[in-house]
């Protein structure tokens, strides 16, 4: 990966130098986080991290719903710190969301409908308990 050969990615301060491109940010925002050192290097390296585990997450079909977690993450924090990019963002959230089979979004589906159907019986058991005064 070429970014890794980059002194700014090594030295972590990469993400320092994108937050004051002033055509993409938001001015208070950004200015907060390129002031904290320690932010700025986590997540430079953070960035690094992800991008280089992405294509190794995609290999095994469990680790998948990871790897595009992880990209939306990445490319909502783009989208949020970099507004000039918002398409640039959309676009690469929607593409992540292809690498899922449908077998993913089918066991997603079954969870949330399992979780909020205990949701439901467990409110369902909470107001049918009558109330006891004392």
């Amino acid at each position: 990966m070429y970014k890794v050969q980059g002194e700014r990615w090594q030295n972590g301060t990469a993400i320092y130098y994108i937050l004051r491109v002033g055509e993409f940010g938001w001015p208070g925002v950004n200015r907060f986080i390129y002031e904290h050192a320690t932010l700025v290097v986590a997540a430079t390296y953070a960035t690094v991290f992800f991008q280089i585990a992405f294509s190794f997450l995609l290999l095994k079909r469990s680790l998948r719903p990871f790897a595009v977690a992880g990209g939306i993450l990445l490319h909502l924090g783009i989208g949020l710190f970099m507004s000039g990019l918002v398409t640039f963002s959309a676009t690469m959230i929607a593409l992540e969301l292809v690498i899922m089979g449908d077998g993913h979004y089918k066991r997603l589906a079954d969870r949330v409908r399992k979780a909020l159907g205990s949701r439901k019986d467990l409110a369902a058991t909470v107001l049918a308990e009558p109330v006891k005064s004392s």
